[in-house]
This record gives structure tokens, C-alpha cells and sequence, in this order.
């Protein structure tokens, strides 16, 4: 029987034999069986390793990933998945290689949630597999994943946010930071190693210090009273700015990532080195936010005073390049250290808490969800009305009562 094809060509056969006519013709069912039980399992290679397939699978994943997620998930399963089972052919995997890859990420220091998406990335991985006719077992595919670690992430407090946005304008009003001793450098080379990571640690607080002071207290307004995503602020244009409708538009967000790695179907911005001005993350983050009063104010102020920037940015390094995430992250929580506001568990709060704050000060002003939709660029609320016909005029009178709620009220 026909059993595709050799390398030079020729048609590949396979035979049975037997006792009987009635033994050969069973043996040929069962043949037939095997050959048309998947036609792609004959075109693929039975002994392909875990490692040559997450080769395969990255190369396509490629073409059609965000940058951002193809470098997410190509640096784990490189870091992770490969070391721990590449060498494993894809048709001996098992229910206990899960175990293991569970074990090994463990070992290695990663979070619950990290640990659970490792897990779900080998197993998207082997999907695709499947897909592409490779024999993978079932038992690996039904394996028991870890399951996700509970996020402690929270809404800022109201009077935390406030506090914050205080000291945000008010800088000259800060403590100094801490205090680096001026040595000569080579009393700095022969200093012991605790000391020198002590020197590193108050050099970093320093740069982030001075960071947090040099940010214009608008940024953290639109953190928390926008609910701006930090990629949506660092790459906010002031062509997106409408002063006279009173209105933002969100459809770019800044990212980094190699020149020239963009997938298809993609529309990209370069700015300057690894820096590109990106379609929001998905079709309900691309909105147009209703400004709260005082943001207005502090805009244009902030505009006048402002250093041009080549491209326009509204939030920029005092350079006018664009603001990298780390740096932008440093400064967060420099003004938090400055205040001495922090999460219960003791770590400062994450930026993109700031979103849960303004999702919470909302709602808590009676703010209907189709409006903080059109706010906050959710779509998980239990809501059919759609955000994108919201009247402006009442998300900018709810936005106004959570201002008023902050203290914020406008210069005169």
C-alpha cells in the first residue's frame, strides 16, 4: 500500500503478510487504519524534539504576534520550557513532564501566576503541534496545570491618591534624598562588595528621586483619574490633546522593540532607537477620554513650560525622547517613597494600580459602566450598551465629582 514518499522521489510502499487471506486481510485494515487516521501524520517527523518544534512555532509566531508578546513568550519557553524538556521527542511526552516543568520553574524563583502561564504557554505550544499532525499524547495535553496565583493588586486608597497627587505638585517641598559619600576612586575600588551594593541602591533612589521630581503632576492625574495605561501616556501626543472639546484620544501606545520586527498587518510609528508608537492593545482601548477640569488647566500649563519634543510627546524625558517604562516606573516609586504611601503587603504600588483606583472612584460616584467604558477602556463590565455613543458631557460631570472628591479644584 501507497505510504508517501522517499526523498529521491519514489512512491514509499508497505506490505503485510500473514498465515491466511483472512489474517493478511485484517492486517491491511489495521494498516489502512493507521494510514488514514491523520493524513498529516505521514508528512511530519515521529522523532521531533520539543526544541525543534518550539523553533518551528516561534518562526510563525513571528509573523503574527505583537512584538511584546513574541518576546514574552520566546524568552520563556527558551529560558524555561527548552532547558527542561527540549531533548524530549514530542510523541514520548507525558503527564509527569508537566510535573517536571511545574518543578524546575519553581526551583527557579517564579511566582505562582508565572509558573501557571509557563505551564499554559507549553500547552498552547503542543496544541499547535497536534495541529500540524505530530503525534502528541493526550496524557500531556489533560495533564493537571498549576493553577493561577490570586492577585493582590488594589485600588490606591483615596486619601493614598491624594497625598500623591499633593506631593506630586509640590516637589520643592520634598525631603532631600539620601546622600552619597563623594570618594576618591580608588578608595571606591576597594570598598567591600556590601558597600559598593549600598552605593548602587542610593544611587538608583537618587536618578528615580530626581525623576519623580522632574515629572509634571499631570502624568499621575491621568494615572489616576484617567486611567491612562502607561504605554497610552508615554506615547500621548499633543495632537491627540482636543482643549476645545475637552477630549483625549487613545489609539497609540509607546513600545520597545527591535526595528524591523513588526508583524504584518501592523501599523507602526518609529520614533528613535527601539521606540514605536503602536495601535492600542485592543479594540476597546481605543477610545476618546472626556478631560477632568483640572487636567485641562494643568495641560496647558504643563504645554507652556514645557521642553519641545521632536515628536510631539506629551510626557517625555526632559531630552524629549520618549520615556522608557523602567524609568517612568522609577519615578512612581520614588513619589511614593517620598509620601510614604505603600500597598498592604509593604511593596509600593504598581502603576497599573492606579487604573483600579480610577475604576473604583467611578463607581463610587454613581458613574454608569458604560461611562467608565468609555473612561477606562474596559470591556469586562456586565454591560451591553455600547461606550463609544457615551454622552461626553456626563462623563465629564462624573469625572468632575471625582476631582472634587480628591480635592482638586482649579486655579484661579
Amino acid at each position: 500500500m501507497p505510504d508517501g514518499w522517499s526523498a529521491s522521489g519514489r512512491v514509499k510502499r508497505r506490505y503485510v503478510y500473514g498465515a491466511t487471506e483472512k489474517e493478511c486481510a485484517r492486517k491491511f485494515r489495521d494498516l489502512k487504519r493507521e494510514l488514514w487516521a491523520d493524513d498529516n501524520a505521514r508528512a511530519v517527523n515521529p522523532r521531533k524534539t520539543v526544541k525543534q518544534w518550539i523553533d518551528d512555532w516561534l518562526d510563525d509566531l513571528k509573523l503574527h504576534a505583537r512584538p511584546r508578546t513574541f518576546a514574552s513568550d520566546s524568552g520563556l519557553a527558551r529560558k524555561w520550557i527548552v532547558p527542561t524538556l527540549g531533548a524530549r521527542k514530542l510523541i514520548d511526552l507525558t503527564a509527569r513532564d508537566m510535573r517536571k516543568l511545574e518543578a524546575a520553574t519553581r526551583a527557579g524563583g517564579l511566582g505562582q501566576t508565572s509558573t501557571h502561564y509557563v505551564a499554559a504557554l507549553l500547552r498552547r505550544i503542543l496544541i499547535a503541534a497536534k495541529a500540524e499532525g505530530y503525534k502528541v499524547p493526550d496524557s500531556i495535553l489533560v495533564a493537571r496545570m498549576p493553577a493561577p496565583g490570586e492577585s493582590d493588586r488594589t485600588a490606591i486608597p483615596v486619601d493614598d491618591a491624594m497625598q500623591l497627587l499633593s506631593a506630586a505638585m509640590m516637589p520643592e517641598s520634598w525631603p532631600p534624598p539620601p546622600e552619597l559619600d563623594q570618594l576618591p576612586y580608588g578608595a571606591v575600588k576597594k570598598l567591600p562588595p556590601s558597600a559598593m551594593v549600598e552605593r548602587k541602591r542610593i544611587r538608583r533612589a537618587r536618578m528615580a528621586w530626581r525623576r519623580a521630581a522632574d515629572t509634571d503632576p499631570s502624568r499621575w492625574v491621568a494615572a489616576l483619574l484617567q486611567g491612562l495605561r502607561s504605554g497610552e501616556a508615554r506615547g500621548l501626543t499633543w495632537d491627540r490633546v482636543d482643549f476645545d472639546s475637552k477630549t483625549i484620544t487613545i489609539d497609540r501606545q509607546l513600545q520597545e522593540f527591535p526595528v524591523g520586527s513588526t508583524p504584518p498587518g501592523i501599523s507602526v510609528v518609529h520614533l528613535e532607537s527601539s521606540y514605536h508608537l503602536t495601535p492600542v492593545k485592543t479594540r476597546a482601548g481605543d477610545r476618546v477620554v472626556p478631560l477632568v477640569p483640572w487636567m485641562v488647566h494643568a495641560l496647558k500649563k504643563w504645554r507652556d513650560i514645557q521642553q519641545p519634543s521632536p515628536y510631539g510627546l506629551v510626557w517625555p524625558r526632559l531630552s524629549g525622547s520618549p520615556m522608557s517604562q523602567p524609568d517612568e516606573l522609577s519615578a512612581w516609586k520614588a513619589l511614593q517613597a517620598v509620601v510614604g504611601v505603600e500597598h498592604p503587603s509593604g511593596r509600593p504600588f504598581v502603576l497599573h494600580e492606579a487604573r483600579h483606583t480610577t475604576v473604583s472612584l467611578l463607581l463610587a460616584a454613581d458613574v454608569p459602566p458604560p461611562v467608565v467604558i468609555a473612561i477606562v477602556g474596559h470591556s469586562t463590565f456586565s454591560s451591553s450598551q455600547p461606550y463609544s455613543h457615551t454622552d461626553m458631557a456626563a462623563a465629564r460631570e462624573a469625572l468632575a465629582k471625582v476631582s472634587d472628591r480628591l480635592g482638586l479644584e482649579l486655579e484661579s
